[in-house]
C-alpha cells in the first residue's frame, strides 16, 4: 500500500502538520473571531430589542392605566348624567301631573257648581211643577168624576 510507505512518511507528515496549523490559525485567527463578533452584535441586538421591549411594556401599562381611569371616569360621568336626567325627568311628570290634577280639580269644581245651579233651578221650579201636577191630578180626577 502506497500510503503507508516509509519513503513518503516524512514528507505527508510535513504536509499534515503544515496543512492542520494552516487551518489552525484561519480558524483561530479568522473565523472565530467574525463568529464571536456576530454572536456579540447579536446578543447587543437581542438585549437592546429586551429594553425596548420594556420600555414598551411600561409605556402601555402607564397607557392602560390611563384608559382604565378614563373609563372609570366616564362611566362616574355617566351615572351623574343619568341620575341628573333622571331627576330632571320626574319633576317633569310631577309638573304634568299637577297641571293634570289641577285642570280635573278645576273641571270637577266647574262641574259642581253647574250642579249646584242646576239643583238650585230644579228646587226654584220645584213648586211650580209640583203645581201644575196637582192641577192636573185634579182636573183627572174631576173630569174623571164627572163622567161617571
Amino acid at each position: 500500500m502506497p500510503h503507508l510507505d516509509m519513503t513518503f512518511l516524512l514528507s505527508q507528515l510535513f504536509w499534515l502538520v503544515a496543512v492542520f496549523l494552516a487551518c489552525y490559525f484561519v480558524i483561530i485567527h479568522r473565523l472565530i473571531p467574525s463568529v464571536r463578533a456576530g454572536i456579540e452584535e447579536r446578543e447587543m441586538t437581542v438585549n437592546g430589542d429586551l429594553h425596548e421591549a420594556e420600555q414598551l411594556a411600561k409605556q402601555a401599562n402607564s397607557i392602560q392605566f390611563e384608559v382604565e381611569k378614563m373609563i372609570l371616569k366616564a362611566y362616574s360621568d355617566a351615572a351623574v348624567i343619568r341620575d341628573k336626567s333622571m331627576l330632571q325627568a320626574q319633576a317633569m311628570i310631577n309638573k304634568k301631573v299637577d297641571e293634570v290634577n289641577d285642570a280635573f280639580l278645576t273641571s270637577v269644581k266647574a262641574e259642581e257648581v253647574r250642579s249646584i245651579k242646576m239643583r238650585k233651578a230644579l228646587e226654584d221650579q220645584l213648586p211650580v211643577i209640583i203645581g201644575d201636577v196637582k192641577s192636573k191630578i185634579i182636573s183627572v180626577i174631576m173630569s174623571g168624576y164627572g163622567n161617571l
